[in-house]
């Protein structure tokens, strides 16, 4: 099946001219590479403020089964989307950490990433490693970690198994098996990650793996037992469980789409080049200005790619830059829930030898 989306198009505009990455990056001044402690910090202490105030306000908040329910409820929901929107903010402080854009500093984003990240059944170490794989590996089918590596073409699944593809074959067969896949990345990072590296980089780090992932399981751990003895199982599967639940999709959904949409394209690795997998199927998408403010500019997606030591609060300011110099080629699309109806169906994806790039399969978008 030949490919043809905007994407495409994209990519024969940059081959025509020749464009390397490094004519991209160099758009970028270099003071938007840097962290500033102050705002690092001022970032870290607001998002653990919001989290104190959210989740002061859920326990606050009066549930009963009467009447009530009329306005409790809808503020509940109201109060998890923020709350989750917030722990997923606090995740992603760990995120600027991993990228040592947080601080200059190593052993500061050493501390702060394992704070932020091990309560919420990540290991620091694990996420690290995982994650610059992916941002070094970006959309190369077979070699790229997150959740879009479990799409294969229909000939591919009609020849697996259930035994064997256990994850991929769910996936595809129940209402919405994209969030699955999502949650089984999650669990694989932090429970079963050698899979997910290259063998010579999980023996280099296997001592460091054990103990991030040991400390994370102890947090994690700490952080449910704390809830349950304090506001009791439900208490914790309301106030905490819930919103972390909803971090999780909430992440999944804005960070998947900077990858994963109805235009992407994935690459054969004879056929890979760093512009294509950091910029010719990697996008930006826009949401309301609040939730972006609260997820740090995650969904700002282009820039990050490019440079990953570029700190949240200057992702917009370096977007703005490249889409002034390249117009032609920056994708930056405002989010429309329609453009994500084919997560209710996972979609198989398509093959072109000819360019050897796949794509969504629109027979079952």
């Amino acid at each position: 099946m030949r490919i043809s989306n905007p994407s495409k198009d994209i990519d024969d505009i940059i081959q025509e001219r020749g464009l390397r990455l490094q004519d991209v990056i160099k758009v970028i001044p270099p003071k938007y590479k840097k962290p500033q402690e102050w705002r690092s910090w001022l970032c870290f202490f607001r998002v653990i403020a919001s989290m104190a105030l959210c989740l002061s306000l859920l326990l606050s908040l009066p549930l009963s089964w009467d009447q009530s329910l009329l306005w409790t409820l809808p503020s509940l929901l109201i109060l998890w989307l923020i709350y989750g929107a917030v722990l997923l903010g606090f995740f992603l402080v760990g995120h600027e950490c991993g990228h040592t854009s947080f601080s200059k500093y190593s052993w500061v984003n050493q501390i702060v990433g394992h704070l932020c990240m091990a309560p919420f059944f990540n290991g620091f170490h694990t996420w690290v490693l995982t994650h610059n794989h992916h941002h070094t590996r970006t959309q190369i089918r077979g070699e790229d970690v997150d959740w879009s590596s479990h799409l294969v073409t229909d000939e591919e699944l009609a020849q697996m198994n259930w035994k064997d593809n256990f994850a991929i074959k769910l996936g595809y067969s129940i209402p919405f098996g994209i969030f699955f896949w999502i949650f089984w990345n999650a669990i694989q990072r932090g429970s079963r990650v050698r899979p997910m590296l290259r063998p010579n980089i999980y023996e280099r780090n296997r001592t460091v793996l054990n103990r991030s992932n040991r400390l994370m399981i102890l947090c994690t751990t700490s952080v449910y037992a704390l809830f349950w003895v304090q506001t009791g199982f439900w208490g914790m599967i309301l106030y905490h469980h819930i919103p972390i639940s909803i971090a999780s999709l909430l992440g999944g959904i804005m960070v998947s789409i900077g990858h994963a949409n109805i235009n992407s394209i994935w690459f054969e690795q004879k056929n890979w080049s760093p512009i294509r997998g950091q910029l010719v199927s990697t996008y930006d998408y826009r949401f309301p200005k609040w939730l972006e403010f609260l997820v740090l500019n995650i969904n700002i997606h282009i820039p990050h790619h490019l440079c990953v030591r570029i700190p949240w609060y200057h992702l917009k300011k370096a977007a703005s830059l490249l889409q002034k110099e390249f117009p032609d080629i920056y994708q930056n699309h405002n989010f429309r829930w329609k453009d994500m109806a084919w997560i209710v169906r996972a979609p198989t994806i398509s093959y072109d030898p000819d360019s050897g790039m796949y794509q969504l399969q629109n027979s079952r978008t």
